[in-house]
């Protein structure tokens, strides 16, 4: 509900986010596949038309650094 939240305008049906991930969930929790398991690789398996505000939010979580490490050690080869 946070992520929701943070990225609701960044949705582009946002409204219809709580049913679109009702569908998605059982989706996958009906077939759970080992292989899928980080956004990226969910992002590519998940249909960007039927799905439309999950692959907003996957988009945002697969581009999202885990640590700040990465970023500063970009910035710190700049100097």
């Amino acid at each position: 509900m946070k992520i929701f939240l943070m990225y609701e305008t960044d949705l582009p049906y946002a409204y219809a986010t709580c049913v679109e991930l009702q569908v998605w969930y059982l989706k996958w929790h009906g077939n759970p596949n080992t292989e899928v398991n980080t956004a990226p690789k969910v992002l590519q398996n998940t249909d960007k038309v039927v799905y439309p505000n999950i692959t907003t939010l996957l988009r945002v979580a697969a581009t999202l650094p885990v640590t700040s490490a990465m970023c500063e050690r970009s910035i710190s080869t700049l100097h």
